[in-house]
């Protein structure tokens, strides 16, 4: 797919975007533009799936998505072709129903799997394409610092779930999530635009993001899919904890070390007693002693986390067991 944010005389920074995902009844995206409009968009992004002309289906059918790709293209005046290419229609267009609007750019995307169009969402594969394909446009748009209204009242169930999963993770307070709501006789009439006001109406949907809650999560948009995201999350995480492990280990004195190192390699209380330097009378430390600073050095931990310290002796000392083996493990 090319680059949503490709350099393009006709292509700018921080657009107003409204993006569509598109099913057999195109009226619905029209209806939302036209409650939207007010000249405010830049670009305009429809997802679909496949628009190929099946002869089968148009005389069977009353409804096919090569119709309504068709019905939608015919609301605007075509201008400049941008780009084209098997799943990816762009061109510089102006919308009919605000004839003195300024030009934006139109933009068709067709959902495809392993470089075939899908007819519909019937598969897993299907559906992580979809989504895949929703969080690539939404993060290239934001990656141009794009205001987003996306309307998912069309296409499938699926594609709008697969939307607010993906604005969930990268849309920011300025954008926004739409549905529609008609009246049901006009519905029926399948009329791309209102003949009388208020025959249809957009709703915004609430949308709790997780740039919101974090805004390290804002991150993720200069990765190509989420889970190369929680990859490079995980690695930053880890060498964050190893630090916050060294910080702490440089905390604590030469037995607690020892003690710790030992717990780390699985050794028991008796076994880390036989290995630690004698005191100064000669003699051993004892296991008791020693599982007290097992707790003491938990207690330091947990504050070091922030976390409470409410474990049990036995949990204590699995848990620093466990977070410690590999940082020892790879200190020499």
């Amino acid at each position: 797919m090319p680059a949503i944010n490709a350099n393009h005389r006709d292509y700018q920074e921080q657009p107003t975007v409204f993006i569509a995902t598109l099913g057999t009844r195109p009226e619905v995206v029209t209806l939302a533009l036209d409650e939207l409009w007010g000249g405010r968009f830049d670009e305009i992004c429809i997802i679909h799936t496949d628009n190929q002309l099946d002869q089968t289906r148009e005389w069977t059918t009353k409804y096919t998505m090569h119709q309504a790709v068709k019905r939608l293209d015919d609301e605007f005046v075509m201008l400049e072709r941008i780009y084209r290419d098997k799943f990816i229609y762009v061109r510089r267009a102006q919308y009919k129903q605000d004839r003195h609007a300024r030009p934006l750019i139109y933009r068709r995307h067709t959902i495809t799997c392993q470089g075939k169009a899908i007819r519909d969402v019937e598969t897993r594969a299907h559906s992580r394409a979809t989504y895949l394909m929703l969080y690539d446009i939404f993060r290239q748009y934001k990656q141009r610092g794009a205001t987003i209204h996306c309307c998912i009242a069309g296409g499938r169930k699926s594609m709008a779930v697969s939307a607010m999963s993906a604005a969930q993770i990268l849309f920011d307070a300025d954008d926004q999530m739409w549905h529609l709501v008609s009246e049901d006789e006009f519905a029926d009439t399948d009329q791309m635009h209102e003949q009388h006001r208020h025959q249809s109406t957009v709703i915004p949907i609430e949308t709790f993001t997780l740039t919101e809650l974090n805004p390290i999560v804002a991150q993720l948009i200069t990765y190509d899919t989420p889970r190369q995201a929680i990859e490079k999350r995980k690695d930053l995480q880890q060498v964050q904890e190893q630090h916050m492990k060294r910080l702490f280990v440089m905390e604590l004195s030469e037995r607690e070390t020892a003690i710790l190192r030992g717990l780390a390699a699985g050794f028991t209380n008796d076994k880390i007693d036989n290995l630690l330097p004698r005191t100064r009378t000669g003699k051993m430390l004892g296991t008791k002693k020693i599982s007290g600073t097992i707790a003491e050095m938990y207690r330091k931990y947990m504050n070091t986390l922030g976390l409470p310290d409410d474990e049990g002796r036995w949990q204590k000392r699995t848990f620093l067991a466990i977070h410690f083996h590999d940082y020892f493990s790879t200190q020499k």
